[in-house]
């Protein structure tokens, strides 16, 4: 099973091309764990799209009403998100240096428009991107009320003796970048089943 899948290249200490590679062919796997409960199959998951000059790996599109924005940057598994001095690894620091740049870039009236626009190309069948519509599309959100755009960054693994260091390192970044978590793929992994519904288990439709 995908998710199966997943959790064994992050054991592997995979790197960031396997794990995007696993994510693009996979894109319910992300989808899920960014919406919640009633309508957590209500969704779309996108590779690589374009924001102004610059890409994201992952974008979902998801919630009610207010369409939520969600930019995702993944990095491989082959690193420990905090190094031994218990500062954060320099590819988290490059994750959120890039999805802040495209959140920023976020806040516009062109951009709401342009992304209610992908929106309505996708559920028409007619965009260029890589993408995976849910189980139950993406049918209450307004294109004229303001979205709400947020982030998340997956990348490294947890030290077998660093977990505490770890949280305490997460929640600082996240004092400080309020509309971005940071996960490592160990601490995303355990998350699953919490929020999102059970991954494992969901059905999709292309």
């Amino acid at each position: 099973m995908p998710y199966d899948t997943l959790r064994i290249l992050v054991e592997s200490r995979s790197g960031e091309r396997a794990i995007a590679a696993h994510l693009k062919a996979n894109l319910h796997l992300l989808a899920r764990s960014v919406t919640y409960g009633p309508i957590a199959n209500e969704y779309i998951a996108i590779s690589e799209l374009i924001v102004k000059r610059g890409k994201v790996d992952f974008c979902i599109l998801c919630d009610r009403s207010r369409m939520a924005v969600v930019f995702i940057e993944v990095k491989g598994a082959d690193f420990s998100f905090v190094n031994r001095d218990g500062s954060i690894n320099a590819e988290i620091n490059q994750a959120a240096q890039k999805v802040r740049e495209r959140v920023e870039a976020s806040f516009s009236e062109d951009f709401r428009r342009e992304i209610h626009e992908v929106r309505r190309d996708m559920l028409a069948g007619r965009s260029p991107f890589n993408y995976l519509i849910g189980p139950d599309g993406l049918p209450h959100v307004d294109p004229m009320k303001d979205i709400q755009v947020r982030s998340l960054v997956i990348g490294g693994h947890t030290p077998s003796d660093g977990d505490a260091i770890e949280s305490r390192e997460r929640q600082r970044l996240e004092r400080h970048d309020l509309k971005t978590r940071f996960e490592s793929w160990d601490s995303w992994l355990g998350r699953q089943g919490e929020v999102g519904g059970n991954i494992k288990n969901a059905s999709v439709v292309a």
